[in-house]
């Protein structure tokens, strides 16, 4: 890989450095007269590269197109209704990554680092805008730690995505692309506490519609305020169930345990983790289920058949 970083820090790339970091504040496009020191990649890219920008920039109300940014340093970036089209974050650094109001259309993430990342919130300058991410690629991209609220999704791609630990807290998705694993996930149709909503402007409701997890495997991932996932495109490996009346098919499955002459230990045991899914299944009628999660926690014989028993209940 070449290593970008370093021609910023000749003498000349340092006269560049500046060059670019007073640019960048003051937004930057790449049909705009450049200034002298900065060049074009070959794909007509403003080329910046490896930049390493101060450890605090806050931009508010620029505007930035065509430029590469790839492996560049971005410290604490605090974006305030700003617009992004066109624009390569590709192996980016981002210790802290602010985003409220803004929007990204065309822009690469891939294998950007996004830990700790605050995305989302409506502008804190009375505009209305929120944060909306049109066709945006976050393939390989790390969101460890990262918090949501309310942007908004639309054909983006986060194949192979770090996601562990995330909830996406009101976040939008439509025609979104999930690969690879997704653990302790939390998709919600809106905000889940009023005291949030006031930040998300006149954000839509989440429709999750034409949602991608075809090539994902979903472990305890969770669903709330009755998200509409009737057409989403289920994993395809045949251990995943979509289930339309989900409150209803755990209640027929308690039945089932009872019938079928589960030790006690069993039921018990299986009555407590559909306790468990039932406090979420009161607002939430479609569910997705991962049959392997199961033979995990109950092992292969009581899992498979606890979700044939759901599987069952749903067809009542």
């Amino acid at each position: 890989m070449e290593d970008f970083s370093s021609r910023w820090q000749t003498s000349d790339g340092l006269r560049r450095r500046q060059q670019a970091i007073r640019a960048f504040a003051n937004g930057l496009v790449s049909s705009d007269p450049l200034p002298n020191l900065l060049a074009m990649t070959e794909e007509g890219l403003v080329d910046l590269r490896g930049l390493d920008l101060p450890e605090h920039t806050r931009v508010t109300g620029k505007t930035f197109s065509g430029l590469d940014l790839s492996y560049a340093r971005l410290g604490y970036l605090e974006l305030i209704d700003c617009r992004f089209e066109n624009i390569r974050f590709a192996h980016a650094s981002k210790p802290r990554f602010m985003d409220r109001g803004s929007s990204f259309r065309r822009v690469d993430f891939a294998h950007a680092d996004l830990r700790y990342a605050a995305i989302g919130m409506a502008s804190p300058n009375n505009t209305g805008r929120r944060s909306e991410y049109q066709t945006v690629n976050f393939d390989h991209a790390k969101f460890t730690g990262a918090s949501f609220l309310c942007p908004t999704f639309d054909n983006c791609d986060f194949s192979y995505a770090a996601l562990k630990g995330i909830d996406f807290d009101g976040s939008s998705f439509k025609s979104c692309i999930f690969s690879g694993r997704l653990e302790s996930i939390w998709f919600n149709r809106v905000p889940r506490f009023a005291s949030d909503r006031k930040f998300c402007a006149d954000s839509p409701p989440n429709s999750m519609a034409d949602v991608d997890f075809s090539s994902a495997s979903l472990w305890d991932v969770s669903y709330s305020g009755n998200v509409d996932l009737s057409s989403t495109t289920i994993p395809g490996d045949g251990l995943h169930h979509l289930t339309r009346h989900f409150p209803n098919a755990l209640e027929a499955a308690k039945d089932r345990i009872q019938q079928a002459g589960w030790s006690d230990e069993e039921a018990r045991r299986s009555g407590n983790l559909i306790a468990a899914y039932l406090v979420h299944a009161q607002s939430q009628d479609i569910w997705i289920i991962n049959q392997r999660e199961f033979c995990d926690w109950w092992g292969e014989q009581c899992g498979m058949q606890l979700v044939q028993f759901i599987v069952a209940g749903d067809e009542i």
